[in-house]
């Protein structure tokens, strides 16, 4: 199934940071109550979230206590762009378990975070932290687990104090206006080094053919009759610089492509159809999928502007996802055609 993702927030070439101070609402818990935290993966027979009193050098303190785990988090904190940070926070273990870890996490997406674990040994109030980056300005979560992996143990830790201070800027080299896509218009005649992978069952059969876009070669999928098939490669595209909005163009022919019912359905969030993903790593958000056009009449030219939010992500997917909605006709089979792959510094 194949999901609409969210489109790409615009944002000024260069990283600038703002001279606001940048702070954790509630970090210390000092309100008397959790707002704006949220509980959560808490089971109520053997998992418990609580604030208590008092603190460290503070009135209240949150205590987790669970067989399992138990989690409280915060969302949506702003955060300057292109600046690194430290995060650190205060905890007191008072029920010991070898087998319980906490982990304190920042993270913008499952791809850009930063942990910091803590073993579940009796002390007093020790202070612990983390080093995070943020490229993109992008709002941040703070995820602290208590983590037991099995209900047959038991550990309790207090937690309070949680601030976040600057500790220097990410200033970018000089970026040049094009990025190598590697073998990006085929014109090798090969594949490599993209690479394939197969994640469905009747999978379509991939080849370089000629004439491509504007060029010798073009890599054809051909995708046979199919109720379901997914298949992506992995693309590589080096010297992307932090902060910076890049231009990724390509181009696509839906050769022979015809089915009547293509796209997603809001109110069911069902997909029918196919669909094209183009999505680099370094990109903070994902991108929007490619619907074939109404009229398959050969190749069209698409390209979407994106924020880099990890250079230490070369990689670019692309990815083919065919469904059909229950008891539906299948999708004939078809080939698909992809060339010109590139990217530029956007301006």
């Amino acid at each position: 199934m194949f999901e609409a993702a969210a489109a790409v927030t615009a944002a000024t070439n260069g990283p600038v940071c703002p001279q606001e101070a940048v702070i954790i609402p509630n970090g210390g818990f000092d309100s008397g109550s959790l707002v704006p935290w949220n509980v959560d993966r808490v089971d109520p027979t053997n998992s418990s979230v609580t604030l208590v009193s008092p603190g460290n050098d503070s009135p209240y303190a949150v205590q987790l206590s669970a067989a399992y785990g138990a989690a409280l988090t915060q969302n949506s904190i702003p955060l300057c762009q292109a600046t690194n940070y430290s995060i650190s926070f205060d905890y007191k273990v008072t029920e010991a378990s070898s087998i319980c870890t906490l982990y304190v996490t920042a993270k913008r997406t499952n791809r850009h975070k930063s942990t910091v674990s803590v073993p579940m040994v009796l002390g007093d109030w020790t202070t612990a932290s983390l080093t995070y980056s943020d490229y993109t300005s992008q709002l941040f979560t703070i995820l602290t687990l208590l983590d037991c992996n099995f209900d047959t143990t038991h550990a309790t830790v207090l937690v309070d104090n949680f601030t976040i201070t600057p500790i220097g800027s990410i200033e970018p080299p000089g970026c040049p206006l094009a990025v190598d896509v590697e073998n990006g218009d085929f014109e090798t005649g090969l594949l490599a080094p993209w690479t394939p992978a197969n994640v469905s069952e009747n999978p379509p059969s991939y080849s370089i053919v000629s004439p491509g876009y504007n060029s010798e070669y073009a890599l054809q999928l051909a995708v046979p009759t199919t109720t379901q098939t997914v298949l992506y490669f992995l693309g590589q595209a080096d010297g992307l610089c932090l902060a910076y909005e890049y231009t990724f163009s390509f181009a696509l022919n839906w050769e022979d492509y015809d089915y009547p019912d293509t796209g997603f359905d809001s109110i069911t969030e069902m997909s029918y159809g196919c669909a094209l993903y183009v999505r680099p790593y370094a990109c903070t958000k994902e991108q929007d999928p490619i619907y074939p056009p109404n009229v398959t009449s050969g190749w069209q030219e698409y390209s979407f502007t994106c924020l880099a939010g990890d250079i230490t992500q070369p990689l670019i997917q692309v990815l083919l996802d065919c469904e059909t909605e229950y008891d539906e006709p299948a999708i004939p089979a078809f080939d698909l055609q992809l060339d010109g792959f590139s990217v530029e510094l956007a301006t």
